[in-house]
């Protein structure tokens, strides 16, 4: 696991906070330059600390008014199970996020 210093972690929550924001508004929010904050973001990204950018969407723009949460136990716990179940997830358009959890449920 690698270690992060005080500013990469400060980058890191800075730009889950808003993604959007320039390179030199997130250096002034962490004391660096835009370039070096550039080369930070790219370093976090190789080293797979940024997975991707994302944007929330709204539910009610988008005609959803309602959201569920659902819980859902598989009948087996293998690998290839929980590859079946995410695969057949990926597929249902209104499915918007599915997390695998511990505890009772599988997802």
């Amino acid at each position: 696991m690698s270690r992060l210093g005080e500013i990469d972690r400060k980058l890191l929550l800075a730009v889950q906070a808003d993604c959007q924001q320039s390179v030199q508004r997130l250096g002034e929010k962490v004391g660096l330059s835009p370039s070096a904050c550039h080369r930070r973001l790219k370093a976090l990204e190789e080293k797979g600390f940024i997975l991707a950018y994302r944007a929330t969407l709204s539910a009610d723009k988008l005609g959803f008014s309602m959201q569920f949460f659902i819980s859902v136990s598989l009948g087996s716990q293998s690998e290839k199970s929980f590859e079946e179940f995410e695969a057949a997830v990926k597929d249902v358009p209104e499915i918007l996020e599915c997390h695998l959890m511990a505890g009772q449920s599988d997802y």
